[in-house]
């Protein structure tokens, strides 16, 4: 029996550095625009999928981030509200471009890490802050 991994497509971002911190940042090229972000998560996995629409004749790009995952316990400290809240470091060693190319990072020079603090997650929605 297959096991459905949970998927999330992003509905909200507070600025664009935000979902930068977190993408490709290709979208910033000239002609270009950031049409969808969507995510799946499971064992462990990160896989972030951008869709970036070129304006003009050109094809859609999907861009696929792949990363592994790990959790820790943020700090009441580190916290303003002392809320409750969950580090989450993805590490990206792969992305395939738009052509379909695998782009593997190699060396640990070329893995991006990406801090989240979640704050809350269910199986319909991910609230988190860069």
């Amino acid at each position: 029996k297959d096991e459905q991994l949970p998927s999330f497509r992003l509905a909200w971002v507070g600025s664009d550095p935000a979902i930068c911190h977190i993408g490709t940042s290709l979208h910033k090229v000239p002609l270009a625009r950031l049409q969808e972000v969507f995510l799946s998560l499971g064992y462990n996995r990160w896989e972030l999928f951008e869709v970036i629409r070129i304006l003009g004749p050109f094809p859609t790009v999907r861009n696929t981030l792949r990363g592994d995952v790990k959790l820790s316990k943020l700090p009441s400290s580190t916290t303003k509200l002392n809320r409750e809240g969950v580090r989450m470091q993805i590490s990206y060693t792969s992305m395939v471009d738009g052509t379909g190319k695998e782009i593997l990072a190699g060396k640990a020079d070329n893995i991006k890490y990406v801090d989240l603090d979640i704050w809350f997650a269910n199986e319909k929605v991910i609230v988190a802050t860069v």
